[in-house]
C-alpha cells in the first residue's frame, strides 16, 4: 500500500509539472504551482517516520525539516504573489504571452 500511494503521489507531481509548463497566466501558474507543493509535503512528512519510531530525536529533526520548509515556502509563496501583483498593478495583465 505505501508503494501504491508513493507513486500515485509521484505521478500527481508529473502531472500537476505539465500543468505549470502549460499556464499561460500568471494567477494561474501561482496556484498551480502551490498545488504543487502540496504532494511534495506529503512525501517528506511520511517518509520513513516508521523507520526512527524507536529514536524520537530523529522523528524530531524530520518534523523540524517539514515546518521549516513549510515556513520557507510560504515566505516564497507571499513574494511571488506580491510580485505578481506589482506586474499586474504596472502591466495591467497577467497573460504571459502579452508580458
Amino acid at each position: 500500500m505505501k508503494t501504491f500511494f508513493f507513486f500515485s503521489i509521484l505521478i500527481l507531481i508529473e502531472l500537476l509539472l505539465i500543468l505549470v509548463f502549460l499556464v499561460l497566466e500568471l494567477v494561474f501558474f501561482y496556484i498551480v504551482f502551490e498545488f504543487l507543493l502540496i504532494p511534495f509535503y506529503f512525501i517528506i512528512a511520511l517518509n520513513n517516520i516508521k523507520q526512527y519510531s524507536r529514536n524520537t530525536n530523529q522523528v524530531n529533526k524530520k518534523i523540524n525539516a517539514f515546518f521549516l520548509l513549510f515556513f520557507y515556502t510560504i515566505i516564497g509563496s507571499l513574494l511571488m504573489l506580491f510580485g505578481i501583483l506589482i506586474i499586474y498593478i504596472n502591466f495591467g495583465s497577467t497573460l504571459i504571452p502579452i508580458l
